[in-house]
Order: structure tokens, then C-alpha cells, then sequence
């Protein structure tokens, strides 16, 4: 997905235009001409079109094309299985990998496919689908042993119940998870939907649906293996899901005249807890005086359409660091009454800001 902030204002309250004009080209084709004399082809669906770059064909997930008047510059695509400008091959082949899962471990955070995948995978997203569930999962990807995926979690449960009642079918678990109002309707929920329900000695049926209330009532496939006082957990991924695997290209286009490599630019990030989106005067707050940050903002890039993926102080902060949400990096809001786990901290598999940066030459640091 491309999103493109329309305008740029700047700590004066001066607001300036960034884009010139934008064309729908055809169905998952739109062209931004922006005010810098750049312009961007955004390709999200199989289609052939007409672009200030000339003609051009594509076929997968997504493609970005920059350029400047008629010259194309650079391609970026994902899961692109061909791409032509002007009758000439950017991209060509598989674009996507896809296999079955045929053995899940969800405490070592490891699937086993129906045959091996190769290539550079790791930090690639795997996307698990299955046609019971409400909703698709995509984990990152840690390492690539053949047939075997090592994905990027602390766990591959999303929780874990105990059966305090069984009616028909259904079983009835005392405790109550936060999750289960993630995706609601009415009073049930979709998020189990279709999800491996595991117990003890190897026990197992699929989750139906669920009601979220006082307890947790699961609608299961059979619960004829399952007694009152089984400890239950909730497994994310099954035995036949799809896997899909998108794989990223870039391409730079020859220039004739070459342009002296960019300086790399700074990174700032600020974290404040109980900061509102208007209380600093670049979003608009009049009363209180925030000049530096006015600056910064006007000196750099201002972010409209983010809001924290976390609202509490440890949470958070691993969100900034990991790039991830609470349930992948394993450090979920605690629930009230609940004493804090001080000797919890994020899984030495993750991937953090500073390691990515240090290796493009940064040097990181935090402070605060």
C-alpha cells in the first residue's frame, strides 16, 4: 500500500501542496505527479497501462515505479510475477513461493512444509491461510532450513483456557481471554474461528466459534476426547494450511548522468507517554510552545496517520524497537489487578531499530 500525505504543513501554519495531480490509470493503477517534479506509478492487480513512463504490463501483489518527467528511475515490487515497461522485461518469474504445512510446533515456533523453499527468506513475511479461518496470519521469518520455516514469535498459541463445563460440543472455559473481542460480532467473536484447539496427551479438534462472556464458550468439531479440568490452548497455525511467501526485487534504472550518492539522513524518534495527537504546536496546538519540535517537524517528515500500536510504557517501546505488534514480540498488555512480570523482557530472536541501522553505517543510541 501506497498513502500519501497531501500536504506539508510547516511550525509557521503555512500549508503547502505536496502533490501536483494524481490519475486513475485503471482498475489497481493510480499515477501521483508530485510537486517536485517526481512521479510515481502505484500497481496493486494484474493490469496493462498507459504511464507518463509509456506502456506498462504487470502481474502480482504490488510494484512502484519512480521516475522523474517520462524516465522511469527505479521498481520496487512485491510478489511480482512480471513487469514490462515500454515492451521491456523488468521483472520476470515467480514472484511468489507457496507450499502446505504438514507438521506445526508451536512451542519452538517451527512449521515443516510439503517441500523445501529456497533463497534469502529470512525477515520475509510467510502468510498461513486456511479456508475455516476468519482472518490470515503472517508471521516474519527467522531462519530457512530446507522444508523447515523458524518464524519470528514467542509462541505460536494465543492463549490458553481450562475446561471448567462441556455441553454437546461445546466446551466452556473459565478463563476469559483478552483476544476474543479482537474481531467481534455482537457478542461472538471471529478470531478463533477455524484455530486448532490443543489438550493433553495429543487431544485435538478444530474451534467452530466462540462467545466471549463471563467464560469463554467454544463451539469445537468433536469434544468427545476432552474432560472437565483439561487444561486447553488455542494453536495459531494447522496441519494443511497454505503458506505464501512474497518475495521483494528492486531495480534502479540507467541514468545517463550519474547523481552523487544522498547523504544518509538523520533518524529522531521521540517517545512521550500521555502525549495527545494535538498537544505540540506542528498538529496544531496553540497554547503551549513547542518551537524544537515545530522545526523538526517542519525539517523533516510529519507523520498523520499513525497512532501507537500499544497504550502502555514497556509495551510500546518494544513495538518502536521490533516494528511489531504486542502478540508477535510476546509483550502484551497486563491486565488490571495483575502484578507486573519484572523478569519478562523481548526474545533475543528479534530483530531491533539498531541492528538494522548499524550495518547502513548509523550509530544508534538511546537516551531518556
Amino acid at each position: 500500500m501506497a498513502v500519501y500525505e497531501p500536504f506539508v504543513r510547516y511550525a509557521s501554519g503555512e500549508v503547502q501542496p505536496v502533490i501536483e495531480k494524481t490519475r486513475r490509470l485503471g482498475p489497481g493503477a493510480i499515477e501521483v505527479i508530485r510537486k517536485d517534479g517526481k512521479t510515481d506509478v502505484v500497481l496493486t492487480e494484474k493490469c496493462t497501462v498507459k504511464t507518463s513512463f509509456g506502456n506498462v504490463k504487470f502481474e502480482g501483489d504490488f510494484a512502484l515505479l519512480t521516475g522523474e518527467g517520462d524516465r522511469p528511475v527505479r521498481a520496487e515490487s512485491l510478489g511480482c510475477n512480471r513487469l514490462e515497461v515500454n515492451g521491456k522485461s523488468i521483472f520476470s518469474g515467480t514472484g511468489v513461493l507457496t507450499a502446505k504445512v504438514v507438521e506445526v510446533d508451536p512451542v519452538a515456533c517451527r512449521v515443516r512444509l510439503d517441500h523445501p523453499v529456497e533463497g534469502d527468506l529470512e525477515n520475509l513475511i510467510a502468510i498461513f491461510s486456511n479456508p475455516d479461518y476468519s482472518r490470515t496470519t503472517a508471521y516474519h521469518i527467522a531462519n530457512v532450513s530446507g522444508e523447515v520455516l523458524e518464524l519470528q514469535a514467542n509462541s505460536l498459541v494465543l492463549g490458553k483456557g481450562r475446561v471448567q463445563s462441556i455441553e454437546g460440543n461445546t466446551l466452556i472455559s473459565d478463563v476469559p481471554h483478552e483476544y476474543a473481542r479482537s474481531v467481534p460480532r455482537k457478542d461472538s467473536t471471529l478470531f478463533f474461528d477455524g484455530k486448532r484447539l490443543a489438550g493433553p496427551s495429543g487431544k485435538a479438534t478444530k474451534i467452530l466459534s466462540t462467545d466471549q462472556g463471563d467464560t469463554l464458550r467454544i463451539e469445537v468439531e468433536d469434544a468427545s476426547d476432552f474432560e472437565v479440568g483439561d487444561s486447553i490452548e488455542y494453536v495459531d497455525l494447522s496441519v494443511g494450511d497454505q503458506v505464501r511467501i512474497a518475495l521483494p526485487q528492486v531495480l534502479r534504472f540507467p541514468q545517463e548522468k550519474t547523481s552523487k550518492t544522498p547523504k544518509k539522513p538523520n533518524i529522531v524518534l521521540i517517545t512521550a507517554d500521555n502525549l495527545g495527537y494535538g498537544d505540540v504546536g506542528c498538529y496544531g496546538n496553540d497554547q503551549v510552545k513547542t518551537p524544537t519540535i515545530d522545526r523538526l517537524a517542519e525539517q523533516g517528515v510529519r507523520l498523520t496517520d499513525f497512532y501507537t500500536a500499544s497504550p502502555t510504557c514497556t509495551v510500546s517501546r518494544a513495538c518502536l524497537l521490533t516494528g511489531r505488534y504486542p502478540q508477535r514480540h510476546g509483550l502484551n498488555i497486563q491486565l488490571p489487578g495483575i502484578e507486573g512480570n519484572y523478569g519478562e523482557g523481548l526474545s533475543q530472536s528479534e530483530t531491533l531499530l539498531p541492528e538494522l541501522l548499524k550495518p547502513l553505517g548509523y550509530a544508534t543510541g538511546c537516551f531518556g
